[in-house]
């Protein structure tokens, strides 16, 4: 892959952090800070199963996501995007248990579908 394609970890982290912006602007009004902190926290809890470098405090106040973007550029760019898509998912799934896929997608779209757009847009 020539280097002008090649995505870095800090290209992907910035996707990754403009991506959660937009669900917690979307669902914060609906379910509080505290409901969207809550999620992500948990979300986070369980992609760290299989990537255990995901950041532990990014579901913490003002910090919200300056650990995990910390986290996802201090990893290698197949790892950050690897990380950032099973955080993506489990946050689906675990909005999905709670007010169904229908709904959720009418909020939000897909968390992983934006992460999969924001790669397809890094690579350009």
């Amino acid at each position: 892959m020539s280097k002008s394609k090649r995505t870095d970890s800090s290209t992907i982290a910035g996707a990754a952090v403009r991506s959660w912006e937009v669900v917690r602007s979307r669902l914060a009004p609906i379910i509080g800070e505290d409901g969207f902190r809550v999620l992500l926290a948990r979300s986070l809890h369980r992609a760290r199963k299989e990537h255990p470098w995901l950041a532990r405090d990014a579901a913490q106040g003002d910090i919200a996501f300056a650990a995990l973007k910390a986290s996802l550029e201090a990893e290698t760019p197949e790892r950050a995007a690897s990380g950032s898509r099973a955080l993506a998912t489990q946050f689906d799934e675990l909005l999905y248990a709670l007010i169904g896929e229908e709904l959720a997608t009418r909020l939000i779209g897909s968390t992983s579908t934006m992460d999969r757009e924001d790669a397809q847009e890094i690579e350009r």
